[in-house]
């Protein structure tokens, strides 16, 4: 009889070379010292309400002004973006409230403080949450044991995608915590618990619909059913919030301003996923339907891929952290709406690579490069700053996110075809080797 004995959490990971250590502490450490003196240098703006955390203290301040049923009125959210930015010159318009209404909630105790001060605060809880989360972490990822845990804030910090939506006052973070969550409790057998996290980001349904969808196609009722809960309760509470009014309208609202441009706000080109990489790519060449077409299918292909590869049910721990990563990397690339601060979803799955990469018998050279090639452009804060904010061509980040997801698939297949993985060994029971 056959049976299967996996190496401890320990055994599992490399230790890092001290140098190595140092070297990946420098470069962290210049990284985040870059992104605070920009920080620095913009605050200036950022205390004029230049940032997109406009659009949530906004919203907070209507909600408090009894103003509910005018959430998605562009005048009314102009006006109220004035009472606090009026010194924006560079808005004709409001900057749009594009979010469920439920949302809103969330920043009414914020809309109380100062504009500056809600801001900053927004931004340290939403780093705290994540740092409180990265214990539970430890667990599952060993190699957040390895580099310590006095590197994690540099860690964090030193993520590009982190800092755009810390600079933004975005509420990404606050999804990446909820998804964190699901994980956590996927981990621990609680699926109806999961879909119950992952029902809670629908504040980013964008992002977090393909990840339903693909746990649809794995036939994952239970954390379905977790979802539909999740998303039961926030449906009843946008209602009662704003009427049924703006919730049967906001799907209009919300396809109006993605045709629109959202007042110069939306831009294509700056969107590291499908849809910007396409639409620029064939602007000149094909109608925007035929573009949605290709858009489509191209999102469904990677939705049926990542579906396929990500063995939920499977024995094998690692392929099946790098399947749920695979999973999480195409929710963003099939996200018709997405930016540079949603690209903070990809914390978890650069972690869980990296932890991958680090087996002690884990994926050969050049595996472990195509592997971890991805990540390092996302801590190259120089390059992207020049994509994102000179150049708004962050779209060329697309490509790079598909070389990660064909790399993963490509590895979960490599060792699928091993039957057993290398992380296994095998034990002879008795004397009988025939089948258990």
């Amino acid at each position: 009889m056959v049976t299967i004995a996996r190496e401890s959490a320990a055994e599992k990971v490399l230790h890092l070379k001290p140098y190595a250590k140092r070297c990946i502490t420098l470069y962290l450490a210049v990284i985040v010292l870059l992104h605070a003196f920009f920080f620095w240098n913009t605050r200036g703006l950022l205390r004029k309400g230049y940032q997109d955390f406009t659009i949530y203290y906004g919203a907070g301040r209507m909600v408090r002004e009894g103003l509910r049923r005018q959430l998605y009125d562009p005048e009314e959210q102009f006006r109220a973006q004035t009472q606090f930015a009026k010194a924006v010159t560079i808005r004709q318009g409001a900057l749009p409230y594009n979010h469920p209404p439920f949302e809103a909630l969330v920043f009414v105790p914020l809309a109380k403080l100062p504009y500056f001060a809600s801001f900053v605060l927004w931004d340290a809880v939403n780093l705290l949450i994540i740092l409180l989360l990265f214990p539970g972490l430890r667990s599952h990822i060993p190699l957040l044991s390895e580099i310590g845990a006095w590197r994690w804030p540099t860690l964090i910090l030193g993520f590009f995608p982190i800092f755009i939506c810390l600079l933004l006052g975005q509420d990404t973070l606050l999804l990446v915590a909820l998804v964190i969550l699901g994980f956590l409790a996927l981990k621990k057998g609680a699926s109806f618990a999961a879909g119950c996290w992952f029902g809670l980001g629908l504040f980013r349904f964008q992002l977090v619909l393909p990840l339903v969808l693909i746990l649809l196609l794995r036939r994952r009722w239970k954390t379905l059913a977790g979802f539909g809960l999740a998303a039961l309760a926030l449906g009843i509470a946008c209602v009662a919030l704003s009427g049924w009014h703006n919730l049967v309208a906001y799907p209009a609202y919300i396809w109006h301003l993605e045709r629109t441009r959202g007042n110069g706000s939306i831009i294509s080109s700056n969107m590291p996923n499908i849809r910007g990489f396409v639409d620029v790519a064939l602007e000149r060449h094909t109608s925007q339907l035929g573009t949605n077409g290709i858009i489509t299918f191209a999102s469904l292909g990677l939705i049926l891929l990542a579906a396929f590869q990500w063995k939920v049910d499977g024995d094998e721990v690692l392929l099946d952290d790098m399947g749920f990563s695979l999973a999480l990397i195409v929710a963003f690339l099939v996200s018709y709406h997405g930016s540079a601060y949603d690209l903070s979803l990809l914390l978890l799955p650069t972690l869980l690579v990296a932890n991958y990469c680090s087996r002690r018998t884990g994926p050969g050279t050049w595996q472990k490069a195509r592997l971890l090639g991805p990540i390092l452009v996302l801590f190259l804060s120089p390059l992207e700053m020049l994509l994102f904010l000179r150049y708004r061509q962050l779209n060329l980040l697309a490509p790079i996110l598909l070389f990660w997801t064909w790399a993963i698939s490509a590895e979960i297949s490599r060792q699928n075809r091993g039957l057993i993985g290398p992380q296994f060994d095998l034990h002879l029971e008795g004397k009988s080797t025939g089948p258990c």
